[in-house]
């Protein structure tokens, strides 16, 4: 926490590997924390057992206490590891922003070693565990 953007609180651990998905690598990074109407919800980058891409979706009332609520995929496999997740409503769709590690290049996409990609739509979501 900071008041200046310049000077922080002492840090506090909210998640431990132990708090992530059964199916979920350690490979989890990114946090993007965003108000909501009823809290806080966080946005995590996954990399699955199964070397996929994910979007683990964390929600908390206070900010100490984190519940895994949904867990966001791609239909088909868009690389190993989803990095610097971020998730935003724009009037009635959510806009998903993710750097995809992994996506084998083509022709004229993916030229990038780690491109940004944006999806937008009504997420499926698997539920949490």
């Amino acid at each position: 926490v900071s008041q200046d953007g310049l000077r922080f609180d002492q840090k506090q651990v909210i998640l431990t590997n132990a708090d992530y998905p059964d199916f979920c690598s350690c490979h989890v990074r990114d946090p993007k924390v965003n108000p909501t109407a009823g809290g806080y919800e966080m946005v995590l980058g996954a990399r699955t057992l199964d070397d996929e891409g994910c979007v683990l979706l964390y929600r908390s009332h206070n900010l100490q206490q984190w519940r895994l609520d949904a867990v966001l995929r791609s239909a088909t496999k868009m690389g190993y590891m989803w990095e610097c997740p971020d998730l935003f409503p724009l009037g009635d769709r959510y806009i998903l922003l993710s750097c995809p590690q992994g996506l084998p290049r083509e022709a004229q996409r993916f030229l990038n070693t780690y491109p940004a990609v944006w999806m937008q739509g009504h997420f499926d979501q698997t539920a949490a565990p």
